[in-house]
């Protein structure tokens, strides 16, 4: 049963949602239990079940917000830069490095999820919605800079498709990698992206 929306509003909700993203990113759904939320968050046990029915609801629902979070950051970038490409795609760059992260512990948490004996649908769909709409974001910026003339002619869906699964990759590598510069790399990719693009900054 899902919660109503006033409550996911509250600073309780959003802190238990934010300590359930962490536990979970370090362990598996198994191994943290409910206590260990209630006290990385600081709050009574009896009050998840306030606003969770069980901790695998408390699981798909941190998740989700999580995928929101970063779908709500896409559309506000979206909307400040209706006819500006570029900028579009330097915030883009610069919104994900800010949020570096929380998508670190939001795609090992996918990652674990999809090796999952439990399926959890809602995240395979949110996580679908994420990426759907993170390569349409970028794609349409392209295509529109190859329409103003900025960009010179590419396929702006395999270029998209190239820039997110290579930011997967960084993230990954920041995971896996000892002293790895997350800005260092980020830029990097922004700056092959430009040259593939035939734009100089």
């Amino acid at each position: 049963m899902r919660k109503p929306l006033q409550k996911k509003e509250s600073p309780s909700y959003r802190r238990l949602s934010r300590s359930a993203l962490a536990l979970f990113s370090q362990r598996d759904l198994n191994s943290v239990t409910i206590k260990d939320i209630a006290e990385s968050a600081g709050l009574n046990t009896a009050l998840i079940y306030y606003y969770f029915d069980n901790k695998e609801h408390l699981f798909e629902s941190c998740i989700e917000d999580a995928i929101e979070g970063s779908l709500e950051t896409y559309e506000k970038l979206k909307a400040q830069h209706v006819s500006d490409p570029v900028n579009l795609i330097e915030d883009w760059f610069v919104a994900n490095l800010k949020t570096a992260g929380s998508l670190r512990k939001l795609l090992k948490i996918i990652i674990y999820s999809a090796g999952s004996e439990i399926r959890f649908r809602s995240i395979e769909r949110l996580t679908r919605k994420f990426y759907r709409i993170e390569t349409e974001i970028l794609a349409s910026s392209i295509e529109q800079g190859i329409t103003q003339g900025i960009f010179k002619k590419v396929d702006p869906h395999e270029m998209a498709t190239f820039v997110s699964v290579h930011l997967d990759g960084l993230i990954i590598g920041s995971l896996v990698r000892s002293k790895f510069k997350t800005t260092q790399e980020m830029d990097g990719l922004r700056e092959k992206l430009f040259d593939f693009l035939g734009y100089e900054e």
